[in-house]
């Protein structure tokens, strides 16, 4: 994964970027029902020395009203194809890029797992979190507590994010509303 990865926001989406065709001539996309692109990135990062980025709009993405991508009943889908995703693709790590990465992907998988708690709370369906993704975070635990590239803040910031979603819930509409009125200055 190449060092822009590592210290800046890249996108998980496929649309956006242009592969060498030798990168990806044996890999597919998952069968994830979503977040397959996010997987087939995070494969392709893994792969890569270098990534380059270029500030020109290139393609227009097309909204579509009504679509999968848009339909409310789908987000719990989406996030838990999205943790599914993280964690298996962290226990493909090589030691090697765990040490230089693993802990992007348990930060990723930790904040997922935040949002698939607070669905849970919306939908009143607090037994649908399958205990599978209770597990992916206790195996977890102990490599994300012994990381020293996670902050001691950040990391009990998400103990508690992720032991009273209700908290991240408020927190999350406090940081939109905080966004809204940036941008509108």
């Amino acid at each position: 994964m190449g060092l822009f990865v590592a210290k800046q926001k890249v996108s998980d989406v496929a649309w956006n970027k242009l592969y060498r065709s030798e990168l990806i001539k044996d890999m597919w996309f998952s069968n994830l029902a979503r977040f397959e692109d996010a997987d087939f990135n995070l494969r392709i990062y893994l792969k890569i020395d270098k990534l380059v980025s270029v500030k020109r709009i290139l393609y227009f993405y097309m909204q579509v009203q009504g679509s999968l991508m848009h339909s409310p009943e789908h987000v719990m889908l989406n996030l838990e194809s999205s943790v599914d995703s993280l964690y298996h693709n962290y226990l493909l790590l090589t030691p090697n890029d765990n040490q230089q990465y693993g802990h992007l992907l348990l930060k990723k998988m930790r904040a997922r797992f935040i949002l698939l708690k607070i669905e849970c709370l919306k939908e009143q369906n607090k037994y649908r979190l399958a205990d599978k993704y209770k597990d992916y975070i206790d195996k977890t635990s102990k490599d994300y507590w012994l990381s020293g590239k996670i902050p001691l803040y950040e990391k009990l910031g998400i103990a508690i994010l992720l032991h009273s979603p209700r908290l991240a819930c408020w927190l999350i509409k406090a940081v939109n509303i905080f966004n809204k009125l940036k941008s509108s200055l």
